[in-house]
């Protein structure tokens, strides 16, 4: 009976551990979770076109002032109904670089 009693006990502490755990982390579904990923460019992208492919799926997207072409990846930095605003990986970089 005591081995019983304490898995029984051992196994309702996990429970309410895990419960706490998933009330304080941070969300990772929706579109705040897409902010700051890399995205694969499908369609060329400037400041009034283009699309991406990001976590299996196409979204439109435009860029701030620079032109990406089909192939590079770049980073999303906003979200705006069904548009991504995005920037070239190689600004991220040079920017962490200095």
């Amino acid at each position: 009976m005591f081995p019983a009693t304490i898995l029984t006990a051992l196994f309702f502490v996990w429970i309410v551990t895990e419960g706490i755990r998933a009330q304080f982390t941070d969300s990772k579904t929706g579109i705040s979770s897409m902010i700051g990923k890399q995205a694969e460019v499908v369609d060329k992208i400037d400041n009034s076109h283009g699309k991406v492919f990001v976590n299996g799926e196409y979204w439109d997207a435009i860029s701030d002032g620079s032109t990406i072409e089909e192939g590079e990846f770049c980073e999303i930095t906003e979200i705006e109904g069904l548009k991504m605003k995005v920037r070239p990986l190689s600004e991220t970089s040079d920017t962490n670089n200095v």
